[in-house]
């Protein structure tokens, strides 16, 4: 039987105030989840993971990422649980990384040192179709996305022949 665990880390809506979980208890639950033979984790039921712990999280539709609270998580996730066979996140919000390249670069830089490979950040890209866009509310246009693409894949070398 494939053990698996889903970690429901933080919620971020710009309607809402933000609920992040505070690290030590993400590690302590990965931890216990490990000693007990968990080795598949997916850290989940976010939009938008970029945004763990975010310095103006509730007061901006778009708060500024901070790196160095991921670096932690994720730097700890593998102290407590070395051996794990997956470890995944969820959602990404494409308009957080076009307006915070710097931060995002940083962070994509830690998914790709720290997760297992065939993780994916969602972007939740519904359309391009503008009407689409318009009739939807929703908050993230086709040129933003398009360089959001560009920039994930300039992360990765294996893409740079595009």
């Amino acid at each position: 039987m494939l053990k698996t665990s889903v970690l429901y880390g933080y919620t971020y809506e710009p309607k809402y105030l933000p609920d992040f979980r505070p690290i030590e208890d993400i590690i302590f639950e990965i931890k216990a989840l490990y000693e007990n033979g968990i080795r598949y984790f997916r850290l989940g039921n976010q939009p938008c993971i970029f945004l763990y712990m975010a310095k103006d999280a509730g007061k901006k539709e778009f708060p500024k990422p901070n790196p160095e609270a991921i670096d932690e998580l994720f730097k700890k996730i593998r102290t407590v649980a070395p051996n794990l066979k997956t470890l995944h996140i969820d959602n990404a919000n494409p308009g957080i990384i076009a307006r915070n390249p710097n931060e995002c670069k940083k962070i994509t830089k830690m998914i790709i040192k720290y997760h297992t490979s065939g993780d994916v950040a969602a972007f939740g890209v519904e359309s391009i179709n503008p009407e689409i866009i318009k009739k939807n509310n929703l908050n993230t246009r086709c040129k933003v996305k398009r360089i959001i693409i560009h920039r994930c894949l300039s992360l990765n070398p294996l893409f740079t022949k595009f």
